[in-house]
């Protein structure tokens, strides 16, 4: 398990440290914060990474042999948890693994030449999934009741955090609501295509 530094100097002390360790075993994944993308498009928003810092990072991947197993999933792993031109999204997290580790782990599976763990695809969602308000609670004659009793609980704090904290609030009442009203989007897509296919 690793949490990488968030300073390229102290992260390539970490790769030397990883790399003696590599010697000395066989089957080996390494899994955590790596504190740093493989590859300019692993980040949205911000500045560009440090492309020294990233080629330090990937000689460190390659001359381990080893491989990233987590192509399952969200696309990125991290998130500043701000909003428009100031939001950033990176993909920091990863378990890398080598070679011995692929012979060694008869559950594991590949995809597109890529390992990936079977316990990966079921990990469930994470709960800090963006929010997405479904256009189909617009017909409904009681979205607007929802939407007034969530806002009008009382909450006390500074305006700012205010609506912030009520927006959360809402967020949590509108999902605990359509899937009481909806169910699982998700299956009744899943049966109405299936119901469409037999038509």
């Amino acid at each position: 398990m690793v949490h990488a530094s968030s300073s390229y100097v102290q992260r390539r002390v970490l790769w030397d440290e990883l790399s003696h360790v590599g010697l000395s075993v066989e089957a080996w994944m390494i899994i955590g914060d790596f504190n740093i993308v493989t590859r300019n498009a692993e980040r949205k928003g911000g500045r560009l990474p440090c492309q020294i810092a990233v080629l330090d990072f990937n000689d460190f991947i390659n001359s381990n042999w080893l491989v990233d197993s987590t192509t399952l999933g969200h696309r990125y792993s991290w998130s500043n948890r701000r909003c428009g031109n100031k939001r950033m999204i990176q993909k920091i997290d990863r378990a890398l693994v080598n070679h011995h580790w692929l012979n060694a782990a008869s559950n594991w599976k590949f995809l597109d030449h890529f390992p990936i763990i079977r316990w990966n695809a079921r990990i469930p969602k994470p709960g800090n999934i963006p929010f997405q308000f479904k256009n189909i609670w617009l017909q409904h004659v009681n979205i607007k009741k929802v939407v007034e009793t969530s806002w009008k609980q009382p909450l006390l704090d500074v305006p700012i955090r205010t609506v912030m904290k009520k927006l959360k609030r809402l967020k949590a009442d509108l999902k605990k609501w359509s899937w009481e009203t909806y169910g699982s989007m998700s299956r009744n897509l899943k049966k109405m295509d299936g119901e469409l296919g037999q038509i």
